[in-house]
């Protein structure tokens, strides 16, 4: 995976889209948030891994309320270290 990104406002869906379509592939690039309702569905919708950290709003039994699931779930951002 050659880069991965974070986002906190509620225009990640853009950047996301601006991002993939740079020299940065989608199937290279990744997705990291702590929210389902923005991070990860804004990464889905630009055609990105996704990973949901359980460091930030989204708890684990909330995921089950949301029609899509992460790529993966992770505690923290240190799980992802040996990705990059």
């Amino acid at each position: 995976m050659e880069t991965l990104s974070r986002t906190g406002d509620r225009n990640v869906s853009r950047k996301c889209d601006r991002a993939s379509g740079s020299s940065r592939s989608r199937e290279s690039s990744a997705m990291i948030g702590d929210r389902m309702d923005t991070d990860v569905l804004a990464g889905m919708e630009a055609g990105m891994q996704t990973f949901l950290v359980l460091t930030g709003l989204t708890r684990p039994e909330q995921v089950e309320d949301f029609p899509y699931r992460p790529s993966k779930i992770v505690d923290s951002i240190a799980d992802l270290v040996d990705r990059i």
